[in-house]
């Protein structure tokens, strides 16, 4: 009956998806030259051969299949993937860094004919849906045209689990398509199992054997040299309302060592003018990547609000305290700065990345804090004690390596399901 309701529903709204769509242009959220593509219309021919359909929802989703796609066609030249996801910035980061072989489209919307038309032109020989977006329509029709699947890093969250006992019969039906599912964490494990009523793997998250976030060595250099030898801490990801905190802990830096340098990196870089005016009131200089502004002697917070230079300033820093977790937003992927040798610090608030922020605490590999003093004092301990931000980067190493395993399963999974495919 649900599904029923959910089939009609999603039938009214495609009378109403081009005003939704071109809003959403409006908005700078949609990619004009290929509106198309949400409509099941794909931009590209399907090439011959063996087509692997890898979706990933958005940006940390389409960064974590980067090695599961180098991986697979660098053992099976003659295949080829497919990659969808769902937001602008996804798709300029993952079309940016396909290898050949690999094509990116937009998912479409979930209308009964828009999967169809998607599923009809493509004929994908396996699918790999990461993480847990549920798309019925989708999933139905891959179900009923007996398309192998496996889910991978599925994720569910105590709330949403508890919505979809509910409804147990129809989320049983949904996720019917996946002969094999890999969780994030036992409590994911756990939450699907029961839903399911299939078995689920733990074999460590996906997001461990993501590739390092890129850079530009050109700029890494310019900056290095800007900075000179400066203590330099950095504040990744953060929004609004922590900045001021950030500031108040730097504070703290700054009165132990006169010369450090702050490096904030706004999740939102729109933000950037109103964060830079904030700091200056409470007597910061501040310096913006946005208007090319240099970093110079007296400059003591260097406010990176750009797009996509993660990696340029997780390879800058050693310190990093990841925002999101000031507030309660849920935190960001610790996984980024560790990958790049970073000590991470974060705030009360990681639910969205639990059991990695658990398993790092477990190791002493990463500092929970709880208020800008203690931030500031431990940014402090760490700059005054560089064999321990070595000592919990080598942790966070072997731990990353440990846990990527599970990039091994999907792939032998993968293979055995394409192999009776084809």
């Amino acid at each position: 009956m649900f599904q029923a309701i959910y089939k009609l529903t999603s039938q009214v709204f495609a009378t109403r998806a081009p005003a939704y769509l071109h809003k959403r242009v409006e908005l700078g959220k949609e990619d004009s030259e290929r509106l198309s593509e949400r409509y099941g219309i794909a931009s590209q021919p399907r090439p011959e051969g063996t087509l692997l359909w890898i979706h990933a929802a958005s940006v940390g989703e389409a960064r974590s299949v980067l090695a599961l796609i180098h991986t697979l066609l660098e053992k099976h030249l003659t295949w080829n993937i497919l990659v969808t996801t769902g937001t602008l910035s996804s798709a300029k980061i993952i079309a940016a860094e396909l290898p050949a072989n690999a094509m990116h489209q937009y998912m479409p919307l979930d209308v009964p004919a828009w999967v169809k038309a998607f599923l009809d032109h493509w004929k994908p020989d396996a699918v790999v849906w990461v993480e847990q977006e549920i798309w019925p329509n989708m999933l139905k029709e891959i179900h009923t045209r007996g398309i192998p699947a496996v889910l991978a890093n599925g994720r569910l969250t105590e709330s949403s689990f508890k919505r979809w006992l509910w409804i147990k019969s129809m989320a049983r039906d949904l996720l019917a398509p996946f002969k094999r599912i890999y969780a994030q964490s036992m409590y994911d494990a756990g939450r699907l199992a029961k839903l399911s009523g299939h078995e689920v793997l733990v074999k460590g998250n996906l997001k461990y054997a993501a590739e390092p976030l890129p850079f530009n060595p050109v700029l890494l250099d310019t900056l290095r040299k800007e900075i000179g030898n400066r203590p330099i801490w950095m504040a990744s990801s953060t929004h609004m309302g922590e900045e001021y905190a950030i500031a108040e802990a730097h504070k703290i830096v700054l009165d132990a060592r006169p010369d450090a340098l702050l490096i904030i990196v706004p999740r939102h870089p729109d933000r950037g003018e109103q964060i830079t005016h904030d700091l200056e009131e409470l007597g910061f200089h501040t310096a913006r990547r946005s208007l090319n502004e240099p970093v110079l002697a007296d400059t003591q917070v260097y406010l990176a609000d750009t797009f996509s230079e993660l990696g340029l300033f997780y390879r800058l820093c050693d310190i990093v305290f990841m925002g999101g977790s000031l507030m309660p937003v849920g935190g960001h992927n610790l996984i980024e700065p560790a990958q790049l040798e970073c000590a991470v610090l974060y705030g009360p608030h990681m639910e969205n990345f639990r059991e990695i922020k658990e398993l790092f605490e477990r190791h002493n590999g990463s500092i929970p804090i709880k208020s800008a003093q203690e931030l500031g004092d431990q940014v402090v301990a760490l700059v005054n004690d560089p064999d321990r931000i070595i000592a919990m980067t080598d942790v966070l190493k072997a731990l990353i390596a440990k846990e990527g395993e599970v990039l091994k399963c999907l792939i032998n999974d993968v293979e055995s399901f394409v192999g009776d495919a084809v």
